[in-house]
């Protein structure tokens, strides 16, 4: 009677159930379903033993939030509940359980402001899952490693790539993510930041099993995951650099770089440091600890075993217990950046060294599909050196630059570039252009310096060298040639290979150029076109589209591009005329300007983004602000009233004084060294187009054009100069109507690039038509003064003369076609018309553009293209006047 009165009570009264009571049931729960051994995962999921696990976190997570121990936490530390969930996530039984621990470990580790790490139950557990994961990872990789072996597919390469990328298993098929790789990583990465908060930390996760220099477990488990394709890969990558971060300081990196200024014993390992390191690590081996010889040891550059500062303090209780432990006995940097540096030229190595055919030089990756997983782990390996490169811990940045130098850009890169073979040398341009836009840091700045030279120098050495001419060359007639001036051998090289013979090399130059000056780089500006034009004075670094002298320039220079074809060529009818500036702007104009409107809104974008990318450039090269121009004409004006002529000085003496010193020479600054990812080419080059013919008869006609455009330019007597480049590429915009159409495209969206770029020293060659002026302020007389001396000189020199004299070649070479305006109609048709993209010039028979032959429709390719790229440089000068009436 009385248990059934006492049963009564507990339902009409039901005993209180606290949050530990509730945590004490879900662990029951799940303890009670591996008691019973029921391990399929019908059953895991039938008893709700996620529910079980989420609902345990979800209790601790709320009573954390009073920022004190309390007895949920005690109870899951004293029955070591994390240290049997890691146990079950080893064993994975049912499958997906290890998912389901480790985010569960994760949310803990990251969500609980009270520090687990230090405790017994929780970092042993920890250490303990990391290993089973990495061993069953190694396992799986074998298995398919053999696999592969007995069905004898690509022994040899997939030899070669798995040991150089652990998980790269094949050719055809890259290191794929499995069900709890996210995870796993998630966990690393979460151990990486709670590391860094209590770096004393660092002893509980070594792992003795590993070779010396590498038992940090946390590294281990990185290290599995560095070259998973996707966010995996990349979050794993970003985790060990944080990893490298958070080691104890060592000298040993800046000792290494004093010891290794003869680049041979550098890159041989033999210098004495080495040696004396090894030697002491020896010692140590003999003393009692004996680690397991490295697997990952580089064949080209030594690994680095210095002497451990204290052995490992074992924990015997739960306490917090601060190891001290040797930060290169748990990760070693040197041997670390060696194997990245040496496993980055093997795979680059790996790479073909010709391209497979023509049409992987004209657009995409310049390989074979089947390669293409080569291709990208390089890049990949090229972006984390380069975050490496950046860390300034440990002088890591330091040592990796150094190495980037000497043995990826002297002994690899140099001599690719410079290869004697056609083909050879345009691969590598087109490998090298595959990284570009990935480079930052430090070896970002070595690349560009390579490829094109230093800020100041090309500079000074040019005054040098004129100086040193004018001394002694008094008595003879010699010249000093661009040749002479230019001592980057590499520039020199790329720049005379934009008008080569061979079409492939031609054509990757040109696509390596146009991605270099899509950087948004000011070195590379400055070295290819700004160093040899006028320096910056005071009036062209003070130009502004805000007065109506530069106005009139503006609507000038826009109606001349728009009407230099017009609708000449095309028998379409046209409705309405052009009355000015304003109806331009509008875009009130005729249908001469089909399409102009999309030109439009792509320049306004383009312009205010390279307005913003460039804006920590020197200012003066940059076009001068609104604020800065309405001070400018103010002073001026104000310097029009009687003053003494020390006041008038002083005003003057200030106004310059509001940019720059102008005289001065640009320097470099961290930002204006930054590398930008480039977008894409301009409208211009976007639009479907046919293919061109064979190869041999591409070089051959590409050939002859570019010797009867030599010949015609020897003959020009210039009296400004432009720079190499500029002459190379403009000498090929001469010969456009004789080009093929890759190179056409290629050409126009390196000039649109350049006038996006907010430079007001690039406006009177690329922008401006002319018989213009860069001065803001001047008057009518002055100005037709300045038209006049400046009219023979800029006429040669000038984009618009140049497209001036090609309308005038074509207007000549229409005369040999019958009805040239509607063959050009029909052209533009098939052109546009998507299902004619993959015909290589597969004419509609019986149509009037069935008999063209390759030259006939490399003219027509031409004559539209130029006809568009007038329109996009309009919109250019439209789009760059109204963001200068805003900014």
């Amino acid at each position: 009677m009385q248990r059934f009165l006492s049963s009564i009570g507990e339902v009409l009264a039901p005993t209180y159930h606290s949050d530990l009571d509730d945590l004490k049931n879900h662990w029951r729960s799940i303890k009670t379903f591996y008691i019973d051994k029921n391990y399929d995962i019908e059953s895991f999921h039938e008893l709700q033993l996620p529910g079980h696990i989420i609902s345990m976190v979800s209790l601790l997570i709320e009573e954390n939030k009073s920022g004190d121990a309390g007895p949920c936490l005690e109870f899951f530390l004293k029955n070591r509940i994390l240290e049997t969930l890691c146990l079950l996530g080893e064993r994975d039984t049912p499958t997906g359980v290890r998912k389901l621990v480790l985010q569960t470990t994760t949310i803990l580790l990251s969500d609980l402001s009270l520090p687990l790490l230090p405790h017994m139950s929780v970092h042993k557990p920890i250490c303990r899952l990391i290993r089973a994961i990495i061993t069953t990872r190694e396992q799986q990789q074998h298995q398919l490693f053999r696999k592969q072996q007995q069905q004898q597919q690509n022994i040899h390469l997939t030899n070669e790539l798995n040991r150089l990328v652990p998980g790269l298993a094949s050719l055809q098929q890259q290191q794929q993510q499995s069900n709890d790789d996210s995870e796993f990583v998630n966990l690393l990465e979460v151990l990486t930041k709670q590391l860094k908060m209590y770096p004393t930390l660092l002893g509980f996760f070594q792992d003795v099993e590993y070779p010396y220099g590498a038992h940090f477990i946390v590294y281990q488990g990185l290290l599995h995951h560095l070259w998973t394709v996707g966010s995996v890969g990349e979050r794993a990558r970003k985790a060990l650099v944080q990893c490298l971060e958070l080691m104890p300081a060592t000298s040993i990196t800046t000792e290494l770089l004093q010891a290794n200024h003869a680049r041979d014993k550098f890159k041989e390992g033999l210098i004495d440091s080495l040696e004396q390191l090894q030697q002491q690590q020896q010692s140590v081996n003999s003393n009692g600890i004996n680690p397991k010889t490295s697997h990952n040891t580089s064949p080209t550059l030594s690994p680095i075993s210095p002497t451990p500062l204290s052995p490992l303090k074992q924990s015997q209780d739960d306490k917090i217990d601060f190891i001290a432990a040797d930060p290169l006995a748990l990760l070693n940097h040197i041997n670390f950046i060696n194997i990245q540096m040496t496993e980055l030229l093997k795979i680059y190595k790996l790479l073909p060294p010709t391209i497979a055919s023509i049409n992987y030089c004209k657009s995409g990756p310049p390989i074979a599909p089947e390669n293409l997983s080569i291709l990208e782990n390089y890049k990949t390996r090229v972006s984390f050196c380069c975050s490496l490169s950046t860390v300034k811990h440990n002088d890591i940045g330091e040592y990796i630059t150094k190495l980037w130098e000497d043995l990826f850009i002297t002994d690899t890169l140099g001599p690719a570039l410079l290869h004697t073979d056609d083909v050879h040398c345009a691969t590598a341009m087109l490998y090298l252009r595959e990284i570009l836009s990935l480079l930052h840091g430090p070896i970002a700045q070595k690349i560009i310096t390579f490829l094109v030279g230093d800020l100041i120098k090309p500079t000074d050495y040019r005054k040098q060298l004129l100086s040193s001419s004018d001394n002694n060359n008094n008595n003879n007639n010699s010249s000093i040639t661009d040749d002479d001036i230019d001592d980057n051998i590499i520039r020199s090289t790329l720049i005379k290979r934009i008008s080569h013979p061979n079409y492939i090399v031609s054509l990757s130059c040109l696509r390596l150029f146009s991605t270099l000056i899509g950087l948004h780089n000011f070195v590379v500006i400055y070295n290819l076109i700004l160093v040899n034009l006028p320096p910056p004075s005071p009036e062209n670094t003070r130009f502004s589209y805000q007065n109506f002298a530069t106005l009139q320039q503006a609507q000038k220079s826009i109606t001349n591009y728009l009407t230099l074809f017009g609708n000449r060529y095309t028998n379409i009818p046209s409705h309405g005329t052009e009355t000015g500036l304003t109806d331009i702007f509008q875009n009130k104009t005729s249908s001469q300007t089909n399409g102009y409107s999309a030109y439009l809104v792509d320049a306004r974008y383009q312009v205010s983004l390279y307005s913003s990318a460039c804006a920590q450039w020197p200012p003066n090269f940059l076009f001068i602000t609104k604020e800065v121009y309405n001070n400018t004409v103010a002073i001026t004006l104000n310097s029009f009233k009687p003053t003494t002529p020390s006041n008038n000085t002083n005003q003057l003496q200030k106004s310059n004084s509001d940019n720059v010193n102008l005289s001065s020479p640009p320097t470099t600054t961290s930002s204006s060294n930054s590398i930008s990812s480039p977008l894409s080419l301009s409208s211009s080059s976007s639009s479907p187009v046919p293919a061109v013919a064979s190869t041999q008869q591409q070089n051959n006609d590409f050939n002859n054009s570019n010797n009867n455009n030599n010949n015609n330019s020897n003959t020009q007597q210039q009296q400004h100069q432009i720079g190499p480049f500029l002459e190379e590429i403009f000498k090929l915009v001469r010969n456009m109507v004789n080009l093929p159409i890759d190179l056409n495209f290629i050409i126009t969206g390196i000039l649109s690039k350049l006038c996006y770029y907010p430079c007001p020293q690039l406006y009177p060659y690329l922008v401006h038509c002319p018989l213009s002026t860069m001065s803001p302020i001047i008057s009518s007389q002055q100005l037709q003064q300045q038209e006049d001396e400046t009219s023979s000189s800029l006429s040669q020199l000038s984009l618009y003369s140049i497209l001036l004299n090609l309308s005038e070649q074509i207007e000549e070479k229409s005369q040999s076609f019958n009805s040239f305006n509607e063959i050009l109609d029909q052209f533009r048709i098939f052109m546009t018309d998507i299902t004619n993209i993959n015909d290589d010039n597969k004419f509609p028979p019986n149509s009037i553009l069935s008999t063209l032959n390759q030259k006939n429709i490399d003219f027509l390719n031409s004559v539209i293209i130029i006809e568009e790229f007038c329109k996009e440089l309009a919109s250019i000068i439209q789009a760059r006047v109204v963001f200068s009436n805003n900014y």
